[in-house]
């Protein structure tokens, strides 16, 4: 069975090489110029373009949030680290890194959370500024019995 196979796309492939083998070469057509333009798309309806779209800040807000949840979490279980069931040699050792990764998730984490803040202040005053740009797939229809809102974007 594979033999058979293999032999019919021996064939197949054979046969495409002599009808491509015999077929005349094409005219080769005339060489076009190609003009390329190398400026900046338009702006989007409402945006003005000397005002550009800043950050919306939300990575660094949830990178901050995570890393501060971190820190706070160690803090909160340090008191695990003097329970009755851990060894009581171990017990240095275990406030030594739960202080510390609380200590670094929070002086991480909080200047996180304040630039992502500041930057998502900054793109919400954009957003306000650039309506039209924000807001550029939104539609709203009315009807005489209802009404749709409807969101186009693209992906």
């Amino acid at each position: 069975m594979l033999r058979a196979f293999v032999t019919a796309l021996a064939l197949t492939l054979s046969w495409s090489e002599r009808s491509s083998a015999q077929a005349e070469p094409a005219p080769a057509a005339p060489a076009a110029t190609v003009e390329h333009s190398f400026a900046p798309p338009p702006p989007a309806r409402g945006q003005d373009p000397n005002d550009p779209r800043p950050s919306s800040g939300v990575g660094l807000v949830v990178a901050g949030w995570i890393a501060t949840g971190v820190g706070l979490l160690n803090f909160a279980v340090l008191p695990l680290c003097s329970a009755d069931f851990y060894p009581p040699d171990q017990e240095d050792f275990c406030v030594g890194v739960q202080v510390g990764v609380g200590s670094v998730g929070l002086l991480v984490g909080i200047p996180l959370l304040i630039i992502g803040y500041n930057q998502r202040a900054d793109y919400k005053a954009w957003k306000t500024r650039n309506y039209g740009a924000a807001h550029d797939g939104l539609g709203l229809s009315l009807q005489s019995d209802r009404f749709l809102l409807s969101y186009r974007g693209s992906l």
